[in-house]
């Protein structure tokens, strides 16, 4: 505008007006280098606005990027404490399974023993059954040779009595006969 009224002016002045002229040129090229540098702020402010946009968008993305984030972690040390949970409750159990393990290693030594002890027992059992069997055969044997000198006594005694029988008849006989001679 600045530039139309000083080129109007110019005009009307004439020939005087040709300083008018030159102001009006110089106006006017610096009204449009104005107008190229408003231009050029408004591209530059737009473009700000842009990536200030863009920046209001990538910080919101960002933050829920971060929160999303934050719920994996969150949830992630939950498993992490649950997986330690588990891992205290399976180290408790095979700390009971191996004491039980080893009470039960305990008490296989000790059945161990008693049939050691047992077998120990049994043998010497068995030998003594042999010896005691053996003994019974020893007693038998002797049994079945006084059953014979009984036998032998036996008919001996029968014998004696058989000979005390007729002794006592006899003296009887010699009695009677003493007596009547007498």
């Amino acid at each position: 505008m600045l530039a139309l009224n000083a080129a109007i002016e110019a005009a009307r002045a004439g020939e005087a007006g040709r300083g008018f002229a030159v102001v009006a040129d110089a106006v006017k090229g610096l009204a449009g280098q104005s107008k190229e540098a408003a231009g050029g702020a408004i591209t530059l402010v737009k473009g700000i606005k842009e990536s200030g946009t863009q920046t209001s968008s990538i910080t919101a993305q960002s933050k829920k990027g971060a929160e999303e984030s934050s719920t994996v972690v969150q949830e992630a040390i939950r498993e992490t404490e649950g997986i330690s949970k588990i891992m205290d409750n399976t180290n408790e159990k095979v700390r009971k399974l191996t004491n039980n393990v080893e009470q039960g290693l305990r008490t296989l030594e000790e059945v161990v023993k008693a049939i050691e002890e047992v077998s120990s027992i049994a043998q010497e059992s068995s030998s003594a059954s042999e010896e005691t069997s053996s003994a019974i055969e020893e007693q038998t044997a002797s049994s079945e040779e006084l059953s014979e000198i009984a036998k032998n006594i036996q008919g001996a005694a029968a014998e004696v009595s058989k000979a005390a029988e007729k002794a006592k008849r006899e003296a009887g006989l010699l009695i009677q006969q003493l007596t009547a001679n007498s």
